[in-house]
């Protein structure tokens, strides 16, 4: 369960404004000055919440904690006594408090010691009661966000790499800061591999030989992604439905990147407009999505339950329906 995405209580019992409160409350930049203010629901409705997922019969609950309901300015400096977050805990959900978007958000170079500080506090109080931990929820989406998704090598590399290897060997590599020898390595400190999948695209070389000259995001991949024409879409017009495009992208990590136990941690049929679940579609989807994931080696599987999804890359009417 995100946070922004589905908590609402965006004011309630201490928190402190995120960047997307910041965002949503400025008139104009969302469609119909929609927020996140209610959501879902979910810090008032917890225990209806907990009811569905015994009903589902569900072994394990990702959790993402409030970073700013926890600690309202973003520091350990001013603690919140009501900001207590399963199983699994997500620690950052592109929900930066307000106050550490003011100090120079992530490129400030105040921002590592902060987020360990963070996450000391969150392994101190809650680490009795959560068995994974996962720091950072789609890390390029939150870099990248805008930008179309592209290769493996591209995109999955920038993170997935640092847990085995600093050399990228791709041009963007020549114009990124490497680590110093005072930083602690990444190397090996990976417990597990988690995934978010949604879609997939095929890859054609870019045309034009202007943009891959340039020098800016797509000039460097080379290439451009697009939509199988056959392929049904789901909700939205960048979500199309590849099942199988699933399995594949699981044999590519296992060959290339790992070996350690896989966790799809996001994964949900969407729907436009009107809140009316065509069980049937949704239902086929799951069926589908699963003999994939079956035919791979995956520890677990999540989807985005409950959630009414406000979508941040949108600025326009988004809500996504994420499970039947």
């Amino acid at each position: 369960m995100t946070k922004f995405l589905s908590w609402g209580g965006w004011d309630m019992d201490g928190r402190g404004p995120t960047i997307w409160d910041t965002f949503c409350h400025a008139k104009g930049r969302v469609f119909e000055d929609h927020t996140g203010d209610v959501a879902c629901n979910s810090y008032q409705l917890w225990e209806e919440d907990l009811k569905c997922i015994q009903q589902l019969g569900l072994t394990h609950y990702r959790l993402s904690i409030s970073w700013s309901r926890l600690l309202p300015d973003g520091t350990t400096n001013h603690l919140n006594p009501k900001g207590d977050p399963g199983k699994i805990a997500l620690l950052y959900h592109m929900d930066l408090p307000q106050a550490i978007q003011d100090l120079g958000r992530w490129s400030s170079t105040e921002i590592a010691d902060i987020f360990e500080s963070y996450a000391r506090f969150c392994f101190k109080i809650f680490g009795d009661r959560v068995m994974l931990w996962i720091t950072l929820n789609e890390p390029y989406i939150c870099a990248k966000l805008g930008h179309e998704d592209g290769t493996f090598d591209f995109t999955l590399d920038w993170f997935a790499c640092p847990s085995r290897s600093l050399d990228l060997g791709y041009k963007q590599g020549s114009r990124l800061p490497f680590f110093s020898k005072d930083e602690p390595s990444p190397l090996g400190t990976a417990d597990f591999f988690a995934l978010n999948y949604y879609t997939s695209r095929k890859v054609k070389d870019l045309n034009g030989v202007s943009k891959k000259n340039e020098l800016s995001f797509v000039g460097d991949q080379g290439t451009e992604g697009v939509v199988d024409p056959s392929w049904p879409i789901c909700g939205v017009h960048w979500l199309a439905i590849v099942p199988d495009g699933l399995r594949k992208l699981l044999k590519y990590i296992q060959d290339t990147y790992t070996s350690l136990p896989i966790y799809i941690t996001e994964n949900g049929f969407s729907q436009m407009g009107p809140v009316q679940i065509e069980i049937a579609d949704c239902s086929h989807f799951y069926q589908d999505t699963l003999q994939e994931v079956g035919k791979g080696t995956v520890i677990g599987y999540f989807t985005l339950l409950f959630a009414v999804k406000h979508t941040q890359s949108e600025l326009h009417n988004t809500m996504k329906k994420k499970s039947c």
